[in-house]
This record gives C-alpha cells, sequence and structure tokens, in this order.
C-alpha cells in the first residue's frame, strides 16, 4: 500500500512540473535589411504573401489596432500584437490556440537580420516536441525567410542579373507631347527601319524603348533597334556601342502599359536594397518588337536596368 502511494505521489508530481510553462526559441538570420523585414511583419497585408496557412483562402480580413493587427478568416484567426521589435502571435484555428513570438535584431551587417523564435509551451510540451518533424511557429518563420530572401516574392517580379548581349545601337530621340508620344514613337520606329534598309543593316534583337516624362507636358520618347554591326550616326539618328563587359538586372512584365509603372517600382526597391547604382534611366525590350498604342494596350517587354 506504502509504495502504491509513493508511486502516486511521484506520478502527480511528474504531472505537475510536465505542466509548467516554458519557452522554445530557435535563431534565424534572415539576407534582408532590418528595416524591410520590420516593414513586412509590422502590416497584416504582407502576412497573406507570405504565410502559407493564409494560402488561396476566401474573404480574408485585416484589421489594425493600435498595437497591433488582426487576420481573419473562418477558418483560422491571427491576432498580433507589435511591442517594439518583438511581435506576439496568438493563433486560433479548430478550437486550438497557439501562442508564440518573433524578434528581429539588427546585424553587423545591414542586409542580414536575426530573427528569434521563441513558441509558449509545457514542459512536457517541449519534450513532445523534440520527437516531431516540425514545429508550426518555425515553419512559419523558414516560409517567412524564403520569402525575403526570394525576388519574385518580395518585389513581385523575378530580377535576374546578366552580361550586356547588345553592344551596337541606333537610337532616335524626340522631345513631345505626353498625348503624342505612342505616335511619335511609332513614326521613329518606322524611320529607323529605313535607316536600316538604306545602310544594310540587320536587326539583331526586339526594339527598345523609353519614355522619360519631362516638364510642361512633355515626354522624351527614345526608341532604339540593337543591329549587327558599326553604323554612322545622322542629325537625328544616333549610333551607340554599349560597353560589353557591363551587367544588366533583367525582370519581365506582361500587362497594360500603364501598369508597367509596377515593373520600375520594384526594380527601384530591389536596387535600393542592394546599394546598386543605376547610370542610366531603365529601357523596355518589346519582345514581340511591336509598340503599344495606348495606355491600355497589353504589352510584353523585358526591362532591362544597367549598372557598374
Amino acid at each position: 500500500m506504502r509504495i502504491k502511494i509513493i508511486i502516486g505521489f511521484f506520478f502527480l508530481i511528474f504531472i505537475a512540473i510536465s505542466f509548467i510553462p516554458v519557452s522554445q526559441q530557435k535563431e534565424l538570420t534572415i539576407n534582408a535589411t532590418f528595416f524591410n523585414i520590420y516593414q513586412r511583419l509590422a502590416n497584416g497585408k504582407y502576412w497573406i504573401e507570405w504565410n502559407k496557412d493564409l494560402e488561396n483562402l476566401p474573404s480574408i480580413i485585416t484589421n489594425n489596432m493600435p498595437d497591433g493587427f488582426n487576420i481573419t478568416n473562418k477558418q483560422v484567426r491571427y491576432q498580433v500584437k507589435n511591442q517594439g521589435y518583438n511581435f506576439l502571435v496568438s493563433k486560433f484555428y479548430e478550437n486550438t490556440h497557439i501562442e508564440y513570438g518573433f524578434v528581429i535584431v539588427p546585424q553587423k551587417f545591414t542586409d542580414s537580420t536575426e530573427i528569434i523564435t521563441s513558441e509558449k509551451t509545457t514542459i512536457l510540451g517541449s519534450i513532445i516536441n523534440k520527437f516531431k518533424e516540425k514545429s508550426e511557429p518555425f515553419e512559419h518563420i523558414k516560409e517567412f525567410k524564403l520569402y525575403m530572401e526570394t525576388p519574385s516574392l518580395y518585389y513581385g517580379f523575378n530580377i535576374v542579373k546578366k552580361r550586356v548581349t547588345d553592344t551596337n545601337i541606333i537610337v532616335l530621340k524626340k522631345l513631345v507631347l505626353t498625348k503624342d508620344k505612342f505616335t511619335e514613337a511609332k513614326k521613329s520606329f518606322e524611320k529607323l527601319k529605313l535607316y536600316l534598309v538604306k545602310n544594310h543593316l540587320k536587326q539583331t534583337q526586339p526594339l527598345m524603348a523609353q519614355y522619360i516624362a519631362k516638364a510642361n507636358d512633355s515626354i522624351e520618347v527614345n526608341i532604339g533597334i540593337p543591329i549587327d554591326k558599326v553604323a554612322k550616326s545622322t542629325n537625328e539618328i544616333h549610333f551607340l556601342r554599349m560597353p560589353n563587359t557591363g551587367s544588366l538586372y533583367i525582370l519581365n512584365f506582361s500587362g497594360k502599359f500603364k501598369d508597367r509603372i509596377k515593373a520600375y517600382s520594384s526594380v527601384k526597391n530591389y536596387f535600393d536594397d542592394k546599394h546598386l547604382t543605376m547610370p542610366i534611366l531603365p529601357f523596355e525590350i518589346y519582345l514581340n518588337n511591336k509598340l503599344p498604342t495606348s495606355e491600355n494596350d497589353t504589352i510584353n517587354i523585358e526591362l532591362r536596368c544597367s549598372t557598374y
């Protein structure tokens, strides 16, 4: 009888100890700036972009609060409280409630940031977690790392670095009224094609264009054609040779002409984040070798951005 009492006593102690609350922590380094990471964690709309729990869920509602935000759907609800650089997360789903947190820590090098993920559990829960293949909070931060380090996810476009290939180019530049940019661009393209025929030149790649806004409702329209050999400049048409030792960052955009501003915004953010210099404005390669005729025309372009 005494042995049963002793065993029961130790069993009760074990049960009591097992439910003592503890916190598990893991550290992960993300190759992104502290500012960008903070911005993406502090705004609920970005959680929808990287959190797999929220992927493809209908009717997601995001509500901001003075100290954070809520993300709500019929299947899951997140409550995120922002305490400086510490984000406290409560997740509710299927009659289950878990709590964890992210602490972001600046590093010596500005292009990397450490995130400390902590999960509230018990001693028994921490023992069980050691035998589990995955821990939900730590999986979430891995998803966030993938999002932050993948240009197509973070910037919205896949941005790749390439060497300069088109070194010989003829260009026609015009300053025109903004309302006339499409008709004037077409005229320039026709003049360049006539120049090719007259000088026995061959076009080697699709045409390129720049539309650069100027003052007084005017715009600079630059149309260019890559050619197979050196050519002579005229009063209107200029021959340019790009150094074949240079580099380009390239992204592709398909959509309405007026919406290509999204690609420009993304590449600017990319250059700023990577501390890259852009000596000249980006130029657009029209992959179907056809210029748009209106703001709503669908285009398929390659945006090329040079750098040192």
